[in-house]
């Protein structure tokens, strides 16, 4: 009787070991979203005759980078409307995030040409100090730009960040 006893308590014990185990593994299976607010920072602090240099959005790209640096998600050339100051950007599950850590990168203000494939691509972009055309007139809209590191958990996700300038 007590080893009868001693195997259905061990068997019970594996049984609850296995489901464990399976809830772990259905959790980081479980599908991932993001919805990201960018947002000007100090925006209070400036006056409305600053905002042409860098005081509001006309376009943002945002991409996703996994831990090898590999562009997961993105969304390129978001027109924002209005000479608006924050901008909201959903990863919903159609882009198939999984669970873990990411870099957030995103640019606004950017040439509407600029289309990237992997980070190598939107590390070597910039300004050659060589050429003379790309110095910005005061009416030109500066480019912004945020680099953030973030963990998705399982569920709907939510992060902020302030855009800067890339130059001055």
């Amino acid at each position: 009787m007590k080893m009868l006893i001693r195997i259905w308590i061990a068997s019970l014990l594996m049984l609850m070991v296995s489901c464990q185990q399976q809830e772990e593994m259905d959790s980081w299976e479980e599908a991932v979203e993001l919805t990201f607010k960018l947002d000007l920072k100090d925006k209070q602090s400036r006056a409305d005759s600053e905002l042409v240099d860098g005081g509001y959005l006309q376009n943002v790209s945002v991409y996703l980078l996994n831990n090898s640096e590999h562009i997961v998600a993105k969304q390129e050339n978001i027109s924002v409307p209005n000479k608006a100051k924050t901008i909201v950007v959903t990863f919903d599950r159609s882009y198939d995030l999984k669970r873990g850590l990411y870099t957030l990168m995103a640019v606004a203000n950017h040439a509407p040409t600029w289309n990237f494939n992997s980070y190598t691509d939107l590390m070597n972009n910039f300004i050659s100090t060589e050429a003379t055309d790309n110095i910005s007139s005061k009416d030109v809209v500066q480019p912004l730009s945020l680099m953030k590191e973030i963990e998705l958990h399982a569920g709907k996700n939510q992060v902020e960040g302030e855009l800067v300038r890339t130059f001055a």
